[in-house]
């Protein structure tokens, strides 16, 4: 399988034979692998080796060496988001941890970082990870992400998450976010396997600030907002891993995530599957109109390569801040009821 990489004048700097290498801070090249959906007939590590390939793939038709600087993977890639996982490997912690092994050890080699989904338990985002998250060779900022505190006394088998999880470029895991908003719609029954997460997440890469969704979290603002407003994330992009099926909810994705990128001034990269029912992995910028158009994938597989860079940022920004207007119900001028309504609206937190 070749890599998939766009031309768009801009955008992507790889594919224009004009990566920046690690020390440069001015931009970040992500990598969004849009991989096939897991088969039945093959077996979970099988599916995350044939991952592997494709990333190392990716790193050897690089024009530049030590150009990409993350890969992301789809929502539960490389695990497989179907019932047949659902129904046989929510529980199979040896394979998690194999597939975990697999992608630290990838990431270590080629001194990149990874975004990669699994399984999560509610009741640890992995005690480790807050403290190696604080001694990364980037020098990231500690993490701020967690499963909910809420929960109460260890149980024997604690609720299972939709989990994606940061892999640093020494193979360490620094940051996991389970999936606050199941889905239920469309082709979706998410509630009948998983529940949901409890806290927000972003990581540093590199001289940037990265925020992480999954799927059906990007029809909820206020999550998107937080990321972006909230001085302990003030997030430079948001990476979105989905499983998203050609279905009622389909024709949405591309307005939301376009949304999302302008409304709160960072990249938006969304991820998903390839194959005829899926597709359109796309890299949106800051700004959108028709001299900036989103980067977008067919439905084949293949590797979207894009850069995200503090020039376009700090333009868009500057250039269009009404974002810097944004008022809260408290500020409105309306009847007690409709106040009280957007009030409880305001304090819907993370």
């Amino acid at each position: 399988m070749s890599t998939n990489t766009s031309t768009t004048s801009g955008t992507s700097a790889l594919a224009q034979g004009t990566g920046t290498t690690r020390s440069d801070n001015s931009s970040l090249c992500i990598a969004a692998v849009q991989a096939p959906l897991r088969h039945d007939s093959l077996h979970p590590l099988d599916a995350a080796r044939s991952v592997v390939r494709t990333m190392k793939s990716a790193v050897a038709a690089a024009k530049h060496p030590n150009t990409i600087d993350l890969f992301v993977l789809p929502e539960l890639c490389p695990l497989g988001y179907s019932e047949h996982t659902f129904q046989n490997y929510l529980h199979s912690d040896a394979i998690l941890d194999g597939i975990s092994m697999m992608i630290a050890q990838f990431a270590a080699e080629h001194k990149v970082y990874v975004c990669y989904g699994t399984v999560g338990k509610l009741d640890s985002c992995s005690s480790t990870t807050q403290s190696q998250s604080q001694q990364t060779s980037s020098g990231s900022r500690s993490r701020l992400c967690a499963t909910n505190d809420s929960v109460g006394k260890q149980s024997p088998s604690p609720p299972r998450t939709i989990r994606s999880v940061i892999v640093n470029d020494i193979g360490a895991e620094i940051a996991c976010y389970d999936k606050l908003h199941l889905c239920d719609y469309g082709n979706c029954a998410e509630t009948r396997f998983f529940s949901p997460g409890g806290e927000l997440c972003s990581f540093a890469c590199r001289g940037f600030r990265i925020g992480l969704i999954i799927c059906a979290d990007m029809r909820y603002p206020n999550l998107s907002r937080k990321l972006a407003g909230d001085p302990r994330h003030t997030v430079d992009a948001i990476i979105q891993p989905a499983a998203f099926a050609r279905d009622i909810s389909f024709r949405t994705w591309k307005s939301f995530r376009e949304t999302r990128a302008v409304e709160n001034g960072v990249y938006f990269i969304g991820i998903n599957y390839a194959g005829e029912s899926y597709g359109e992995t796309s890299l949106n910028e800051p700004w959108i109109d028709e001299h900036h158009e989103p980067l977008v994938l067919g439905t084949r597989e293949g590797v979207l390569l894009g850069s995200i860079k503090r020039s376009t940022l700090i333009r868009a920004r500057e250039e269009m801040p009404f974002y810097r207007q944004l008022r809260t119900s408290r500020e409105f001028r309306d009847s007690e009821t409709v106040r009280k309504a957007k009030d409880l609206v305001d304090d819907i937190g993370y």
